[in-house]
């Protein structure tokens, strides 16, 4: 499989319960090959933590952030090794090095409430407490996969059998163009789907976010998510589903549609729904009901430029207590897709 990639752990001081999860973490990984720098081992007496730190960031082919709310705060305000190793990332960023070198670990809390600024609309590897043993197992395969540059997408095949030679060659040969013939139409821009994995639920305003709960429901491949507005003074409660900041420009440009399948509780009326792009939010208002209905909005509606598509952190569904007397419900999401 070629040489080991070499990976630094970055990651705050916490409780023991914590550090020796990174730990047990660093020791999984190398005895699955990976040559794993981890200051528990590495940083001996005498030597440098900031040489350390430095050295590490920059000569590793991966830095693995673990990310929990007391990394976020600290690397926020830039406070204590965190907070330097912040400064040596955040550089590293700015000065073109490769995204994918640096992996957020989600530890504890979520994307919103756990990955510091820098990190913002990275996809990340999911490791909670309350991540299932089939789902954490699964999650540890793909950041193995990561490290080791697993590509798992087919080979380009052939055209299938059944085609007659002409229409092989026809295939095989689309940049010619007869001089008595227009080139071909631009292809049609593929469909994208919209992963459920990544998500979560958060009520506008407050640090509790209990009143708002979400859940993947793997085996229906759709979100499900609770709210109870009598559990909060908040006036709105989002259910969020992290989209990468992907590059929609041209779907923009094409007048492509968001769209998916969306049902709540009779108590629900009205959500809007909100995309997080390049430079703020845009939202729109839907009505919903208690069965099964597909939506299509055109990105036009949104009514931003194209240049703003360029960049969609986030797409929100937004329940607000005054649009429905007060009460909250359940909303269920599936088959999210842009096209």
């Amino acid at each position: 499989m070629g040489q080991a990639p070499k990976v630094f752990i970055s990651y705050s001081w916490e409780d023991d319960q914590h550090n020796n999860w990174v730990k047990q973490l660093a020791d999984r990984l190398i005895e699955n090959g990976v040559d794993t720098t981890l200051d528990q081992y590495d940083l001996k007496c005498g030597d440098r933590l900031s040489h350390f730190m430095e050295r590490e960031i920059s000569w590793s082919d991966f830095v693995l952030i673990i990310c929990t709310e007391i990394y976020k705060r600290k690397a926020d305000a830039r406070e204590a090794g965190v907070g330097y190793e912040g400064h040596i990332i955040s550089a590293q960023l700015y000065n073109g090095e490769d995204e994918r070198k640096f992996i957020p670990i989600l530890r504890q809390g979520s994307f919103r409430t756990a990955y510091p600024e820098y990190l913002s609309g990275k996809k990340g590897i999911v490791l909670t407490a309350e991540t299932s043993k089939e789902s954490y197992e699964m999650s540890f395969q793909e950041l193995l996969e990561a490290l080791f540059k697993i590509d798992r997408k087919p080979i380009l095949g052939q055209p299938p059998s059944f085609f007659s030679e002409s229409e092989k060659n026809h295939s095989g040969d689309r940049d010619a163009v007869p001089k008595n013939q227009s080139a071909s139409p631009e292809p049609q821009l593929t469909e994208i789907i919209i992963p459920l994995e990544y998500y979560e639920g958060f009520c506008i305003g407050e640090e509790n976010h209990g009143a708002c709960t979400v859940h993947f429901d793997e085996e229906a491949n759709k979100l499900i998510s609770a709210i109870d507005f009598g559990k909060t003074s908040a006036d709105t409660c989002a259910t969020v589903i992290f989209t990468d900041g992907m590059d929609l420009s041209e779907y923009h440009i094409k007048r492509k549609n968001l769209s998916f399948l969306i049902k709540a509780s009779e108590t629900i009326k009205e959500l809007e729904v909100e995309c997080r792009l390049k430079n703020g939010d845009t939202r729109k208002e839907i009505s919903v009901s208690s069965n099964w209905e597909t939506k299509s909005i055109p990105l036009s509606d949104f009514r931003r430029s194209t240049s703003e598509w360029q960049n969609l952190k986030e797409i929100k569904f937004l329940l607000r207590r005054f649009r429905n007397n007060g009460e909250g419900g359940t909303i269920e999401l599936k088959n999210i897709k842009i096209g």
